[in-house]
């Protein structure tokens, strides 16, 4: 089931870019992402283009953890991930290696979830949110009929990592060479055993020249054999090296993320028994591209910072690369403060030229801290407090059909502060 889920979500994800179609169960954040990254580059006037190919070792794993309603699955599969951002004269490729490990997080129920009709849903199509009793006639807001099925699992974050060591398919070939030289050693040895036989009982002058022929064609056969296999073994030695370099300083300079999971759920669970990484992480991870590629962060529920961010106004592509540091969490008043950094590499296009940074970005985020951690929370299926209308609260701070204020952190991650660290 997963497989086909992973499957479709990646082809689909490659595909939007060309289609405008979301891909299939990217969650609500995802998608609140996806389209605003789709507006920033048509606003820069560039293209953006995935290509997702199998990886010739498909090899995947997966972990899964739970929250007690829902449950995440981390599945990580290899691909082959080419993207390319174009403005028509300059061109930045990003295709680092031939195998790529994607990291997918999926949010699901679990089959004891208990009273069905208790769950927290949001409409497909219209956004509203209430729990699943109140949609048993049908969406109340806009009259869509659907089945909870239709709403899990959805994809709460996707990342990938290029897997820098040589293809696995080469370890069977230097087996075989090894077998091939083995084989022509033992027949060479076993010729040259008999035509020395053969001249002890003959002695005649043509067995003599029939075993140094042989000889010769054997020897020669088996020292080709041997100096092609040290060539292949070197070459796959110096590969694994150069890669194994690499892997070991990009993971040493991410080394302070390696406990974030054990931290930060060890610190936010004492006041959230629902907290799990997985899911904040896929969530921070939408919630910072939307800020990045808004262009009207002030009404922007997911921040209330005062700085204008204006460093962000021309990225146009982040990636992330699959680490948060955990720094530190405080309580301040009725507010949860949690302070963290995210390693990223990031795509800015700026003056017609394109311009690439690993850089990080540390947040520091506050919610309140009596709210428990729900996954289908999103910025813009909130219901007003003080009306109880439903509307899109990514763009506007005001409920706009009673005028009431809303702050995000009463409900859900706000972002207070937010800039580039090198």
């Amino acid at each position: 089931m997963y497989e086909n889920l992973r499957d479709n979500f990646l082809y689909g994800l490659s595909d939007y870019y060309y289609t405008g179609k979301m891909p299939p169960r990217a969650s609500l954040n995802m998608r609140r992402a996806l389209d605003e990254h789709r507006k920033r580059l048509a606003k820069k006037g560039v293209t953006y283009s995935e290509i997702i190919k199998p990886s010739e070792e498909p090899r995947e794993m997966s972990k899964k953890s739970g929250n007690g309603a829902f449950i995440t699955l981390e599945i990580a599969a290899h691909y082959n991930i080419a993207t390319e951002i174009s403005d028509g004269k300059n061109i930045i490729k990003n295709d680092d290696s031939r195998d790529d490990v994607v990291h997918i997080h999926y949010v699901d129920r679990t089959m004891s979830a208990g009273d069905d009709s208790r769950i927290p849903l949001i409409c497909p199509n219209c956004n509203h949110h209430a729990d699943a009793r109140t949609f048993s006639g049908g969406c109340p807001m806009c009259g869509t009929r659907f089945k909870i099925n239709d709403l899990y699992p959805c994809v709460n974050a996707c990342y990938s990592k290029a897997y820098l060591m040589p293809s696995q398919t080469s370890r069977p070939v230097l087996k075989k060479g090894l077998l091939a030289l083995k084989i022509g050693g033992g027949i060479g040895l076993g010729i040259a055993i008999l035509s020395f036989l053969l001249m002890i009982l003959f002695g005649t002058e043509v067995l003599k020249a029939l075993g140094t022929a042989n000889g010769i064609f054997v020897g020669t056969s088996v020292i080709a054999t041997g100096i092609l296999w040290m060539i292949f073994y070197t070459v796959y030695s110096t590969k694994s090296t150069v890669g194994g370099i690499r892997m070991s300083a990009r993971e040493f300079e991410m080394r302070s993320t390696v406990d974030t999971k054990k931290k930060m759920e060890g610190t936010i669970c004492q006041l959230d028994p629902f907290f799990t990484y997985e899911v904040f992480e896929g969530k921070i991870l939408s919630v910072v591209r939307t800020i990045a590629y808004s262009d009207n962060r002030k009404n922007c529920s997911f921040y209330c910072g005062n700085d204008e961010l204006i460093f962000m106004d021309d990225l146009v592509d982040i990636r992330y690369r699959g680490g948060i540091e955990f720094i530190r969490a405080d309580i301040v008043g009725d507010y949860l403060h949690v302070l963290a950094t995210l390693y990223l590499d990031n795509i800015y296009y700026r003056d017609g030229r394109f311009i690439r940074k690993n850089e990080n970005f540390q947040i520091e985020l506050i919610r309140n801290r009596s709210v428990k951690t729900n996954p289908l929370i999103t910025a813009y299926s909130i219901n007003c407090p003080h009306c109880g209308a439903s509307f899109d609260s990514v763009l506007s701070k005001t409920c706009p059909f009673c005028g009431s204020g809303f702050e995000l952190a009463g409900h859900d991650w706000t972002i207070v502060r937010l800039y580039c660290v090198s």
